[in-house]
């Protein structure tokens, strides 16, 4: 073998060790539950709603990039009353089409849902508003800029799976 075939995978091999260091660092580092607040903070700014993590969030990085969490529910629209309850959520994205600004989420599995759903007297129900993503702002707030007129965002769902689901009254 040539030198600088050598000394190219060499390099090359150097370099993936250091990005599995990288890798494995930031995975004994990183703490998700740290964010359980802000999480919470911005579900409430953005859809009038009360979002609350009881448990603990934990984070997978191989084979899918994902986060299982327990004790998650979601209020009414301006109200202390339950909307929507999970005993525990999964949810994780694939990680190669990641890298290309694509977002495939590999599986979403909700276990023992609990949802409340109302026909409201306009016709609507009671979850139209997450639905429709049209969350009240304060009038003061200032608008956000446009997002750029770049490559839409693409995003797919592989599965859903739903569990010991039942309805609130």
């Amino acid at each position: 073998m040539n030198k600088p075939v050598k000394y190219t995978l060499l390099g090359l091999a150097g370099l993936l060790v250091l990005v599995i260091a990288a890798v494995a660092i930031f995975a004994a580092t990183f703490d998700p539950n740290r964010y359980k607040g802000e999480i919470e903070r911005l579900a409430k700014e953005k859809t009038g709603r009360t979002l609350s993590i009881k448990g603990d969030i934990k984070m997978a990085f191989w084979p899918s990039l994902g986060a299982d969490v327990a004790g998650v529910s979601l209020t009414e629209k301006g109200s202390t009353e339950e909307f929507v309850a999970f005993d525990s959520v999964h949810a994780s994205v694939k990680l190669m089409p990641l890298l290309h600004g694509q977002y495939q989420v590999d599986a979403v599995k909700l276990t023992g849902a609990k949802a409340r759903i109302v026909k409201l007297k306009n016709g609507k129900f009671n979850f139209s508003d997450l639905a429709e993503g049209s969350a009240e702002k304060p009038a003061d707030t200032k608008k956000a800029p446009e997002p750029s007129a770049g490559k839409p965002v693409e995003f797919d769902i592989s599965s859903v799976s739903i569990e010991k689901a039942k309805r609130l009254r």
